[in-house]
């Protein structure tokens, strides 16, 4: 291994005279290239030396370090299990099964239900003939999973006994649970996709997404959930100035609370986006891209962040996990954020996501006096009827039209 890692050359040593010298400086080559930085290599190489240590003493040629053979040693060393250093060694092992230096992960058993061997299926077809996306095939599976665990024993595991009535019942069954209506709509729209692939395969007689139930989906049936002022301060003083994490997420919270952008908008913003001599900000949200001006609070809260408690890192997104490799956020990490900051301020709301601060901020111009039309445009809304909900807040002026109808009536 020409790559120094350790300071000691004893320790440098035990890691070159191990089994896995010729392959180690293509993982520090792995590592860098994605991302991590040359400190992490020591805690890294650490967790490598125990491991290959122990190969050597047990004699264990790489062809023959099976799966069985790395849960033995896993089993001696059970101080991993629950630490970081199992995140390490993970790592490497899938390194060597990827460059074929031992042997690959071994194949799951077959399965043998019926129902997942279906769900299997399912899944394969929406990927190999759909081409969807990986979180619409989770989220298809997974209400398909839902629906065949109400229902599969009841047809006797024969799929062409699945009719209409089956399918009503379930969802009558959905309907009665408490916020069953929107887990209805979204079974109702996901299942569609499932019962056309049963027909296809030729499972059903009919194709049966004709008889799913389509649950009323009323537009501005319930008034939009915001947070008042003092509960906003409380939220942004619940985050710790004083370590890296407090600062990122009270960068990130009044982006959301003075700007009312949206969750994905604040983890796709990049480094390029923020136009410090102009004082904007471009924001891309929904496939469109717009600049806007960016307050002086919420420019130096960025600022400081990046200035001071960014973690290191090629990275070009604003905004970093504060885990190696330090890269941008994924999923749904805006609105933990959220959630978290809502939990430490005690603050108790039927909406607990980014959207959340989204309302607050249109709700905020609605009472200084800013039309629907100025608020659609702040939040980037492209038809009226979307922002018209706001009006159902707009207290003071619907008081207005109830006193005056009061007046007229006679």
């Amino acid at each position: 291994m020409k790559t120094k890692v350790f300071q000691k050359p004893i320790i440098q040593a035990r890691l070159e005279l191990g089994p896995f010298d010729l392959v180690l400086d293509d993982y520090v080559i792995e590592l860098r290239r994605a991302g991590y930085p040359d400190w992490y290599f020591e805690n890294a190489f650490r967790v490598i030396i125990r491991f290959s240590d122990w190969v050597g003493l047990k004699h264990i040629p790489l062809t023959d370090l099976t799966q069985t053979k790395i849960d033995e040693f896993l089993q001696n060393y059970s101080m991993l299990r629950f630490s970081r250093e199992l995140k390490m060694l993970r790592r490497f092992i899938q390194f060597l099964r990827q460059r074929e230096f031992i042997p690959p992960e071994p194949v799951l058993p077959t399965v043998t239900c019926p129902m997942e061997k279906m769900l299997y299926s399912f899944e394969r077809y929406l990927h190999e003939e759909r081409g969807l996306s990986s979180f619409y095939i989770y989220q298809q599976v997974r209400t398909a999973r839902a629906f065949l665990g109400a229902t599969f024993c009841s047809t006797g595991e024969r799929w062409d006994l699945y009719t209409a009535q089956v399918i009503g019942e379930y969802f009558t069954k959905l309907l009665l649970k408490e916020n069953g209506t929107s887990e209805a709509r979204d079974a109702s729209r996901l299942l569609c996709q499932f019962f056309k692939f049963l027909f296809i395969r030729g499972e059903t007689r009919v194709d049966l997404s004709s008889g799913v139930p389509r649950p009323a989906n009323w537009s501005h049936t319930r008034l939009p959930i915001y947070l008042e002022r003092a509960d906003v301060h409380r939220l942004l003083e619940s985050c710790d100035q004083t370590t890296e994490s407090g600062v990122r997420d009270y960068a990130i919270l009044m982006l959301l609370s003075r700007l009312g952008v949206r969750g994905g908008s604040v983890k796709n913003l990049n480094l390029e986006d923020l136009h410090w001599r102009e004082g904007a900000i471009t924001v891309r949200g929904k496939g469109k891209e717009s600049k806007m001006p960016m307050p002086n609070e919420v420019g130096e809260a960025i600022g400081n962040y990046l200035k001071n408690f960014r973690s290191k890192t090629t990275s070009r997104s604003v905004f970093v996990s504060l885990s190696l490799p330090h890269q941008g956020f994924k999923g749904q990490s805006v609105s933990g954020i959220v959630r978290s900051a809502l939990e430490r301020a005690k603050i108790d709301s039927a909406h607990k996501g980014s959207h959340l601060l989204r309302h607050t901020v249109a709700n905020e111009c609605l009472k200084g006096g800013a039309n629907l039309r100025e608020i659609g445009q702040l939040l980037g809304h492209e038809r009226c009827a979307t922002t018209s909900i706001y009006a159902k807040v707009d207290f003071a002026r619907l008081s207005q039209v109830t006193a005056s109808w009061a007046g007229g009536a006679k």
